[in-house]
């Protein structure tokens, strides 16, 4: 077994919010699922979508980071998003951007699932870790 020493361990990306002293998780770190099937899409035009309105994503008050999922050949996509708090998590799914993808006559089937992140367990297996992103 390979064991980490501290210093080994990942930091959160900076500005992030910890649970140290919170045992409520009100100010912890979340993360919200949502999944839904796309009709009358292909996964090109599907793509097409997802880079037309990933910057109104970026700018979600709250929003970390969002990781965009798609199996096409299912026709399931979704994303991952890390919120800085439940509060954060709660007003995206009470915004209008939300409310337009259950608008959408191409998405069926949306579901999601919040959860309070669990920061040390996450340090050890490098769940903070930011991937490289290359400039396009």
């Amino acid at each position: 077994m390979i064991r980490l020493a501290r210093s080994e361990m990942m930091d959160l990306p900076p500005g992030a919010p910890s649970l140290a002293g919170n045992p409520s998780g009100s100010n912890s770190l979340h993360i919200l699922f949502v999944n839904f099937e796309v009709h009358s899409l292909d996964a090109s035009a599907m793509a097409a979508i997802c880079n037309d309105v990933a910057p109104e994503f970026a700018v979600i008050p709250g929003l970390v980071s969002k990781v965009w999922l798609a199996d096409p050949a299912t026709s399931a996509y979704g994303g991952v998003y890390t919120f800085e708090n439940r509060t954060a998590s709660q007003a995206y799914l009470d915004s209008e951007l939300f409310a337009s993808l259950s608008k959408s006559p191409y998405f069926a089937n949306i579901s999601v699932k919040d959860f309070e992140v669990l920061e040390s367990p996450s340090r050890v297996t490098r769940g903070f870790v930011s991937p490289r992103v290359q400039a396009a």
